[in-house]
């Protein structure tokens, strides 16, 4: 078998397991970034630790993501932030394109490639067997990431965005470091 299998019949190259690996870890912290800078501790500081505390910050986190992801996977990128910025995108297995339907679906049992314990054995091992490198959602909505070249300023444009909750974050935690002790 050849090393980058190509879609029989699209042409497609699979996106590597690293690529996909980067998006998500990109897409993951941008979502986690954007949900603690909007949930707030009992001063009213946006907070982290606050995300899983706070009634509906884990709920926030996980559903924000999953729709984050169908948004962008059925728009014209076919491509989170995180894939943009390595350069993969979502196809279809067939003819057409993968819209709201596909992306829905292939992001709903992400709660099944994750497992056991968030660790992603059951899609990584799928995405392995798989000549296409399919998780299992990607098999159920008939679908493949595949390798794509997004212009360089679309990846830098990107990255950015990416990155201003995570800035935001930062900012908000020093303010938290440096904020006078509240006295009871």
């Amino acid at each position: 078998m050849a090393r980058h299998t190509r879609h029989p019949a699209r042409g497609r190259q699979p996106a590597p397991l690293l690529a996909r690996l980067v998006a998500a870890s990109l897409d993951g912290v941008f979502g986690i970034a954007v949900v603690a800078v909007s949930v707030r501790d009992a001063q009213g500081r946006p907070w982290l630790g606050a995300m899983l505390t706070a009634r509906g910050g884990l709920a926030r986190w996980c559903g924000g993501g999953w729709l984050y992801t169908v948004i962008f996977e059925s728009s014209a990128l076919h491509a989170t932030l995180g894939k943009v910025v390595a350069n993969v995108r979502v196809e279809p297995c067939g003819a057409g394109r993968a819209g709201v339907r596909a992306a829905a679906v292939r992001n709903a049992l992400r709660l099944v490639d994750l497992q056991p314990c968030l660790c992603y054995l059951v899609g990584g091992v799928a995405a392995l067997r798989s000549p296409l490198r399919q998780r299992v959602g990607d098999r159920a909505a008939n679908c493949l990431v595949a390798r794509h070249r997004f212009a360089p300023a679309a990846r830098v444009a990107c990255l950015l965005v990416l990155t201003l909750p995570v800035a935001g974050l930062v900012v908000a935690y020093r303010q938290r470091t440096t904020a006078a002790p509240v006295e009871h």
